[in-house]
This record gives C-alpha cells, sequence and structure tokens, in this order.
C-alpha cells in the first residue's frame, strides 16, 4: 500500500495532492483504522497530512504507518537520517504524533542495518533520531533497560502490557514495544525474533512482519 503506489510516475519528491490522487485511484479494498480514516478523508476533499491529523483522525495513534515505511530504510541504506525524514513525511498520511515517530523510527533501523549486525546497536542508532519528548523515545528507551534488567522477554512482555496496554492492541506504542523486544531478545536470531514477535501478542503479525 505504501511506497509503490505513492510514487510511480511521481518520483520521491511526489507531492501530498499526487499522493492523494494516487490513493483516491488505487487504495480502496482491504484497508483498516487509520488508513481507512484517511482515505475517507481524502474522500471528502482533504489532503495530508490532514487526512492522519489528531484533529480529523480519530485512529492516528495506530499502528498503520510503521507496517508501511520502514522500507524508506531499505532504499537509503546507511542513511539514516535521510530514511527518518522521508518516513516521517509519508507517515503523516495516515498518523501523527508517536506514531509518525515510530514509523520513521523503524525505517532508521532498516537503513542501519545494512552496515551493522549487532541489533542492539541498531536500536540505539535508530532512537538517537527521535526526538527526545517523543513517547516513542520513551517506550524503545523502555524497552531497552527491561532487556537489560529480565533475562526472560516474557518479564518485560508483562511490563510493556503493564505500562502501555491502555492505549490498546492496535496501537503504535503497544506493537512498537513488541518489535523492539523481539529484536533485542532474537539478538540476531530471525527464528527466535519471530517466535516472541508472534508470541507476544497484539497486532503479532504486523509486528512479524516487520
Amino acid at each position: 500500500m505504501g511506497f509503490p503506489t505513492y510514487v510511480r510516475g511521481h518520483g520521491l519528491n511526489i507531492t501530498y495532492s499526487q499522493i492523494r490522487d494516487e490513493w483516491v485511484e488505487h487504495i480502496n479494498k482491504a484497508i483498516w483504522v487509520a488508513n481507512a480514516r484517511a482515505r475517507e478523508l481524502m474522500e471528502e476533499g482533504y489532503l495530508p497530512p490532514d487526512t492522519g491529523s489528531k484533529k480529523l483522525n480519530e485512529h492516528w495513534g495506530s499502528i498503520d504507518a510503521q507496517i508501511e515505511c520502514e522500507l524508506f530504510g531499505v532504499i537509503h541504506p546507511g542513511m539514516g537520517e535521510e530514511a527518518y525524514r522521508m518516513a516521517k513525511r509519508f507517515a503523516k498520511v495516515t498518523n501523527d504524533d508517536y506514531a509518525v515517530e515510530a514509523a520513521a523510527f523503524y525505517a532508521a533501523m532498516f537503513s542501519y542495518a545494512f552496515f551493522e549486525s549487532d541489533v542492539s546497536a541498531i536500536v540505539e542508532m535508530a532512537l538517537t533520531k527521535v526526538s527526545r519528548n517523543s513517547l516513542t523515545r520513551e517506550v524503545v528507551s523502555d524497552v531497552i533497560k527491561w532487556h537489560k534488567e529480565y533475562p526472560d522477554w516474557r518479564e518485560t512482555g508483562r511490563k510493556i502490557w503493564e505500562k502501555y496496554g491502555s492505549y490498546g492492541w492496535l496501537s503504535s506504542p503497544l506493537n512498537l514495544a513488541s518489535v523492539v523486544m523481539a529484536v533485542l531478545y532474537g539478538n540476531g536470531d530471525f527464528d527466535l525474533s519471530l517466535m516472541i514477535a508472534n508470541a507476544a501478542g497484539w497486532d503479532n503479525d504486523c509486528n512479524a512482519a516487520t
């Protein structure tokens, strides 16, 4: 749903008006939550970033953008700053505030992973891009801390639920925490990371995909 549809024929400097036109033409089935609301708003004549704003999109804090914008890290290998910047711009089509930061954080991780194999280092490098006053920074910092305190990922999972469960199972904070937990406890073991992301629950198909 993300990047290819947006930029086909327009390039990376595609405007928000062009993004809206592409969505209206191509994105009309099997869309949910913030994506669905953004699409409705486009039909009403709104353009991004209004379509993802707190003012108009009641699902602005959900997971949508962070399962669509990681690929900006793939097309910017080792260029974490640019990956982060571009992901934020596209994330605002459907989301706002910390949910946008989470999407951009993922993109930065993908970017740094091209040249860094230590997953803890990748998480720390991407975290440097996140605004200091963002809930996204708090979430990631909490999981880093709990990972150091608890050898069993299940203990960290309980801590995540205690602090961030109230945001809801489709929320950005809860699922961001789950992904960071899976990455850190997996420690480079793909199968183990995938197992943790699935077993943690919440929006686990999306988290395992990330």
